[in-house]
């Protein structure tokens, strides 16, 4: 028996196992509901002895590597997705490598959190524990095995990977909620090499052994937030009222002029029909009507039914205007006329910088706007409608010193928008002013000032418009009532300013008709 002899007995040997090991591994077409339920199992049990791992078998400690029990768990585990699935030797492979991850994923952030000590000689960061919290959060959610199944695997199904996606936001939204709780509760307020495993010690205490001592913490989230986060001290009623309603059409239409005869006859009737639509944010829509023709210069008014029109919130009405007695012959236009009484809120929001912070940044060639998030102009947010809000544009963000009151100018113009209507009357404009600031020397003069319990003082101006042209309201000194505690701690702070106006508006549309003498 020579060498090529012994080769194909080989060969053979070895495509006789391989087609009995595929024939035994060879993944069967299943129902989606079975395969469904068996990638739900793993993925559970996948999560729970993650838990288990992290929790109680050293998974959150800095030793990476990890015990007997962990290893036996995941080989486990492996060996139960080989059978369930029936894999060939890629897929096989693969479950092996999602297992060594799973070990090795938090055993990693663990050293990486135990290192964060030299985090704290970066620019700006105080202390890096709102980042150890997040990442101990991170690790708690985030179990291998089961974001395998919702984002790689070719075994996993449709549906179950829409449950993922929910799944995830919901994970990463509790991650979130920890690092609040955590950092609200100062749990980790000590020492900044605090490890991952200590955190998770820290949670476990907390999150299953006192459960309404962290009720009662939870209370003090929005202080923790104010102060650390930096939120824009915001009307978020109001500001939410006025984005929903910032893009769709708003305010009242006049469409759809039509005459009731393609040519009219001298003395005869004249009827043309219009409709009249309205949408409004607040309340209902008083619209008075009329209409009128012009031919040269001489004017004739009609009569129009309704004269009066109540729209609620998105309603609709036809109009009928009518010239009773007829016209002579000749080339008329007639003009519709609604008048009606409409608001429109707006808001515009300033981010405040310590003049020092700012030009530690210009000294770093680093741009403040990029680094801490601010945008370059105040842009005013509006409602939709005939007119809009608009204020001085002002570079941001605004630099002061803790030292002085001093506070770029605010004005607020309120314009109009349509070409074919005007404001004829503004009835009122308020400014809705954070109580850390005050208006001053404003032209006008506001005719009161009513402070609020939300922490919010109400500015309110008479106004009035002539003809096309916009109203203004201007105020050359907004002070700062205490400098020093403005800022606080914080690198950036924002202040919303809101306002709402009141206003007269007229709208008018025509139409082109002819009239003829009879027998013409």
């Amino acid at each position: 028996m020579d060498g090529s002899d012994i080769k194909d007995g080989i060969d053979k040997v070895n495509n006789y196992l391989k087609g009995k090991w595929d024939s035994l591994t060879k993944t069967a077409e299943q129902p989606e509901d079975f395969r469904k339920g068996q990638v739900l199992f793993l993925m559970l049990l996948g999560a729970i002895i993650y838990w288990v791992d992290v929790f109680f078998l050293g998974g959150a400690t800095a030793s990476f590597m990890p015990g007997k029990i962990t290893v036996f768990l995941y080989a486990l585990l492996t060996l139960m997705a080989v059978v369930v699935f029936r894999a060939g030797m890629q897929q096989i492979m693969e479950f092996i490598i999602v297992s060594i991850v799973a070990m090795a994923w938090p055993r990693t952030i663990s050293m990486v959190v135990g290192g964060m000590g030299g985090l704290d000689n970066l620019s700006f960061v105080s202390n890096t524990q709102f980042i150890s919290i997040f990442l101990t959060a991170v690790v708690l959610v985030t179990p291998i095995w089961t974001y395998y199944f919702l984002y790689v695997s070719r075994l996993s199904t449709d549906q179950v990977r829409g449950w993922g996606r929910k799944w995830a936001i919901l994970c990463f939204s509790i991650a979130i909620l920890i690092t609040i709780v955590m950092g609200g509760i100062g749990t980790f307020a000590g020492p900044a090499d605090l490890d991952l495993g200590e955190g998770v010690n820290y949670l476990k205490v907390y999150f299953w052994e006192y459960p309404k001592e962290i009720g009662v913490y939870l209370f003090t989230i929005p202080g923790t937030l104010t102060s650390y986060l930096n939120e824009t001290m915001g009307l978020n009623e109001f500001t939410g009222k006025v984005d929903q309603n910032k893009d769709g059409p708003l305010g009242v239409y006049l469409e759809d002029l039509s005459p009731a005869e393609t040519i009219f006859y001298e003395y005869n009737p004249v009827v043309i029909w219009a409709s009249l639509k309205g949408k409004s944010f607040e309340g209902y829509i008083q619209v008075n009507n009329r209409c009128y023709t012009k031919k040269d210069k001489e004017i004739e008014f009609g009569e129009i039914f309704p004269q009066t029109v109540d729209l609620f919130y998105d309603d609709s009405s036809s109009l009928e205007c009518i010239f009773e007695e007829g016209l002579e012959d000749g080339s008329y236009v007639v003009t519709f006329i609604s008048s009606f009484e409409f608001p429109t809120w707006g808001y515009v929001t300033y981010t405040y910088v310590d003049k020092d912070l700012r030009l530690a940044y210009y000294s770093q060639k680093k741009n403040i706007n990029t680094e801490l998030n601010i945008p370059t102009k105040v842009e005013p947010i509006y409602t939709s409608g005939p007119a809009s809000i608009e204020a001085n544009l002002v570079d941001l963000p605004v630099s002061i010193y803790s030292d002085r009151d001093w506070h770029p100018s605010f004005g607020v113009t309120l314009a109009n928008l349509w070409p074919q209507g005007e404001i004829v009357s503004i009835k009122s404009l308020d400014m809705i002013i954070p109580n850390d600031l005050s208006l001053e020397r404003c032209i006008p003069t506001f005719i009161s000032k009513e402070p609020s319990d939300e922490g919010y003082n109400t500015y309110s101006f008479k106004l009035q418009s002539h003809q096309n042209l916009f109203s203004t309201v201007t105020c050359p000194s907004v002070k700062i009532n205490d400098p020093e505690a403005f800022l606080g701690d914080n690198l950036k702070v924002s202040r919303t300013f809101a306002i709402k106006a009141s206003y007269i508006y007229t709208l008018e549309k025509s139409v082109h008709i002819k009239v003829e003498k009879i027998g013409k």
